[in-house]
């Protein structure tokens, strides 16, 4: 019985393959012949009997015959046949290789490249009733990116919000992984760099002594030291930029200038701290002040020449000027005169 068993299953297997005759034949080139690239050249493709009503068109470049009831017949130089149809997330694809690369098609978008006119040239094939498994061509329609996006979130299949993190300092959705979004991002990159231009801006206007400058220019240097900028200076004090700019720059120069003077008065002091022999007490007393000979006639109420001759001897000094003078450098007219 067993023997009997195994003799019926091996003629069934001889029957069956009998029956699934090939859709097409090719021929094996002989010997020495160039081997045939074009199928049509080899042999002829049957279209099925069932299928010979139905129209067809021929997508990616020849390698699919897509009908239009949704059956699918890959065509190689090899071989032809029909594909079978997979399924992948609820979609339906077919495979092919190409350039030796296995690649995946999805039966929809065949279906769409063959009969859905495209004169938009629109990138994306979704479904109406979005429904993936509904391939009928009543149910395909050719969208761009935005439309699908917009249909999707209309539908409530598509949340933008939905992988959102709240923002620690305004509440609003953000993806970053900091959880502060991009807006109060920079935000706080502003006020970082303004805090560092004004930082800088103090520092540059410390080195200014405010008592060495005159009222108005030390109003515009207080207010830069606040933070400042020139324009918001400008518009406080109700003059012009230039105005703020000139301020600053004579205020500098006050400085550079008096502070100079300053050195210079030292060093004489230093220098006269010894009266020279050759010298009369007036001249060094005056010199030894910083004084010119101007300031000395405009003290005494005379001419420059005229206070020139009396210093240097060749008139002598009134008893009102000596008294003058003696009151003026702190000193006795005995002492002053000797």
């Amino acid at each position: 019985m067993a023997k009997e068993t195994v003799r019926k299953n091996a003629m069934k297997r001889r029957a069956i393959r009998k029956e699934k005759k090939p859709v097409f034949k090719v021929s094996k080139p002989k010997r020495g012949q160039a081997k045939q690239k074009q199928i049509s050249d080899q042999a002829t493709f049957v279209i099925p009997d069932e299928l010979r009503d139905v129209p067809y068109q021929m997508v990616e470049d020849g390698l699919f015959q897509v009908f239009e009831n949704g059956r699918i017949f890959r065509h190689t130089p090899r071989q032809s046949s029909e594909c079978i149809v997979h399924d992948s997330n609820g979609y339906k694809v077919v495979s092919a290789s190409v350039d030796g690369t296995q690649k995946h098609f999805y039966v929809h978008r065949l279906l769409a490249q063959a009969f859905i006119p495209n004169p938009e040239q629109k990138p994306v094939v979704s479904f109406k009733d979005e429904n993936r498994g509904n391939i009928s061509l009543d149910n395909l329609i050719w969208e761009t990116h935005e439309e699908r996006a917009i249909k999707m979130y209309k539908t409530g299949k598509f949340d933008p919000r939905r992988h959102l993190e709240t923002c620690k300092q305004c509440g609003s959705g953000t993806r970053n992984k900091s959880g502060i979004c991009s807006k109060c991002e920079y935000d706080n990159l502003s006020k970082e760099k303004r805090k560092e231009r004004i930082s800088e801006r103090i520092s540059s206007y410390s080195d200014i002594p405010i008592d060495l400058c005159t009222p108005s220019q030390q109003r515009v240097i207080l207010l830069l030291r606040e933070g400042l900028n020139g324009a918001e200076v400008a518009k406080k004090l109700g003059v012009s930029r230039q105005a703020v700019d000139s301020a600053v720059k004579t205020a500098r120069r006050r400085v550079q200038r008096l502070s100079r003077l300053e050195i210079e008065k030292k060093d004489r002091k230093k220098n006269l701290n010894q009266k020279p022999d050759d010298m009369s007490k007036i001249k060094w007393l005056r010199k030894l002040n910083g004084l010119t000979q101007q300031d000395m006639a405009e003290l005494l109420d005379i001419t420059s020449s005229s206070y020139s001759q009396k210093e240097r001897e060749i008139t002598p000094f009134s008893v009102s000027e000596a008294i003058i003078l003696a009151d003026f450098f702190d000193e006795t007219v005995e002492s002053l005169f000797n």
